[in-house]
């Protein structure tokens, strides 16, 4: 039984690996997005400040 010890043992060490390498591949990905949406939050808010400055300056022509 020593061999089919052995052989259980492999198999078991290798579905860990695979959890680690699946678990790694999720958080990095993760991550990735968080990234992903700060630097979109960060150009959408860049596009509204410019826009604000566009409605002053329509407002500040605006003739009364």
């Amino acid at each position: 039984m020593n061999g089919g010890d052995f052989v259980f043992q492999l198999i078991m060490l290798i579905m860990l690996g695979t959890l680690v390498v699946a678990t790694i591949y999720v958080a990095r990905s993760i991550i990735k997005g968080k990234q992903k949406r700060s630097h979109e939050e960060a150009r959408l808010s860049s596009i509204e400040d410019k826009l604000d400055d566009v409605i002053a300056v329509i407002e500040k022509k605006k003739p009364e």
